[in-house]
């Protein structure tokens, strides 16, 4: 479906009440959809399945549905767009009988959790904990997926949705490290599972936008600038493996924290945060130099992210393979303490199984 086409098509219909249109999205981040039906005017409702509970293996599908719920139509042709009154809205169609619409209900969260045994069991628990219980029962239902995949570690739809449920607490508060390097994995194992299906955001939410990206020389060669440790800023760095759409090039998400337990705050009135990679002999990067530009603000505690792209030689055998880089950044300690200027080695780690075609 060619979602404006249809929008063009039934604005008129919506108007006089002809039809209702609602929109519904298999993403981890529905931002990213909400600013492209701002940027259409699309006006409609938008739900999310992130857990991809209607089993869709491609989107977009058009679903026309008729006053009884019934689906009439499936994908119509996107040049009858403008034919949609007279191929589905002027038709009369049949009220079921003994069909009684019934509302949903919220589960009984407290009778699923002593729901175990079965894998099934298991992973319609962490469903349920997952899209009933909040963040307050999101790691209920990442140990729930865990037990269903201790009993079949091969079923697909688990893998899925425990890497959304790790993806979902990356983005809360209660991240805790390794989600996001933990979502990316369980989506790839969902992914050589079923190929056809479970198609996750492997992207990182970030506007790369502003990230500068140079080739020049080390600013740190000798490396002389004091060490942070991870005392003020922590730093996590998650491994995509290679897609179709990136070739052979892994994407590495590096992420930047203020340590709220120091009162950690980046010193914006300095330079730049700058990551330095050092890609071995035969590997390749779209960059050795990124930096990611200071707010106006004199001080914040925002988290900054940046990311890049490694390509191993073409020859490498399989293999764990470490590419050495460091960070450089203008932190102070407290509210109203010392600012400095410090370094902190990383080590981007990236494993080469015995077959690199995506």
């Amino acid at each position: 479906m060619h979602v404006p086409v249809w929008h063009e098509a039934t604005k008129e219909l919506w108007k006089r009440g002809k039809v209702q249109v609602v929109g519904i999205l298999e993403e981890q981040h529905p931002d990213r959809a909400r600013l492209f039906m701002q940027w259409k005017r699309m006006d409609w409702p938008l739900m999310v399945d992130s857990l991809n509970l209607l089993e869709m293996p491609a989107v977009p599908v058009t679903l026309c549905i008729d006053e009884y719920g019934i689906i009439r139509l499936v994908n119509p042709p996107r040049q009858d767009a403008d034919k949609l009154e007279q191929i589905f809205l002027s038709k009369t169609y049949e009220k079921p009988s003994g069909r009684r619409a019934q509302p949903p209900a919220a589960p009984d969260l407290s009778r699923m959790k002593a729901a175990s045994g079965s894998p099934t069991a298991l992973r319609a628990q962490g469903d349920a904990l997952f899209l009933w219980g909040g963040l307050t029962r999101l790691n209920e239902a990442i140990e729930a997926y865990q037990r269903s995949l201790r009993l079949e570690s091969a079923s697909g739809a688990t893998r899925f949705h425990l890497g959304v449920a790790y993806r979902k607490r990356y983005d809360s508060e209660a991240r805790q490290t390794g989600d996001f390097q933990h979502a990316v994995d369980e989506w790839k194992a969902a992914l050589d599972i079923d190929p056809n299906q479970y198609g996750a955001e492997f992207a990182q939410p970030s506007n790369d936008s502003d990230v500068t990206t140079v080739r020049g020389e080390a600013p740190d060669p000798k490396g002389r600038i004091v060490r942070d440790p991870g005392k003020l800023i922590q730093i996590e760095a998650a491994i995509v493996p290679p897609t179709k759409a990136t070739g052979s090039a892994f994407r590495v998400h590096v992420e930047f924290r203020p340590n709220a337990r120091v009162k950690a705050h980046w010193n914006n009135e300095a330079g730049p945060l700058v990551l330095w990679v050092e890609p071995p002999s035969g590997w390749q990067a779209n960059g050795n130099s990124f930096s990611v530009p200071n707010p106006r603000e004199p001080v914040s505690v925002e988290q900054r992210r940046l990311e890049l792209e490694l390509k191993p030689p073409d020859r490498a055998g399989p293999g764990v393979f470490s590419i050495p880089a460091y960070a450089l950044y203008y932190v102070c300690e407290d509210v109203n303490g010392v600012c400095l200027y410090r370094r902190q080695d990383i080590r981007l780690t990236v494993s080469l199984g015995a077959s690199r075609n995506p």
